[in-house]
């Protein structure tokens, strides 16, 4: 009889620790990463930059983000929605104002501004020494250019 309830104990030992160890483990997987585009309405400067960094890091500090100044858009990788309004409100006092703040696949003429030149044949890694947010905007860039470029990025695909 003791055996027996010795064995018992064990079970609902492993069985408790098992549902702990579960439960650990939902915890520490990140929630679903969404990308984003934003256009500003004039070239982004440096000093503009800083607002820019600091309002979508205050929505999410864990946020990847990549600027292009020229092409008057950034890319962002999070992991909670961005709220546009809060961005703005964030970024007025630089001047800036967004001109539209969306999902990186919503329109073929958006895509073609992710891209740092509508005449690049491939996506360029460009090393600026912040490993996470160059990682970051290559591949947005890269998964912009296979969507705007199918039967190119077939073709990489082929046996040669």
């Amino acid at each position: 009889m003791k055996a027996h309830s010795i064995l018992s104990g064990a079970s609902c030992a492993l069985l408790a620790l098992t549902g702990v160890l579960t439960g650990f483990q939902g915890l520490a997987q990140k929630p679903f990463e969404q990308e984003y585009l934003i256009r500003f309405s004039t070239t982004v400067s440096l000093l503009q930059q800083k607002f820019i960094y600091e309002g979508l890091r205050s929505q999410d500090p864990d946020a990847l983000v990549w600027i292009n100044p020229n092409e008057q858009n950034t890319l962002v990788r999070v992991h909670t929605p961005l709220d546009k309004n809060l961005l703005q409100a964030s970024v007025d006092p630089s001047g800036l104002v967004i001109d539209y703040l969306g999902p990186v696949h919503g329109d073929q003429q958006q895509l073609k501004s992710v891209l740092e030149s509508s005449e690049q044949e491939l996506p360029q890694y460009k090393d600026t020494g912040d490993h996470g947010n160059d990682n970051a905007r290559y591949e947005t860039v890269k998964k912009a250019w296979i969507e705007t470029h199918p039967v190119q990025y077939d073709q990489l695909n082929q046996p040669h």
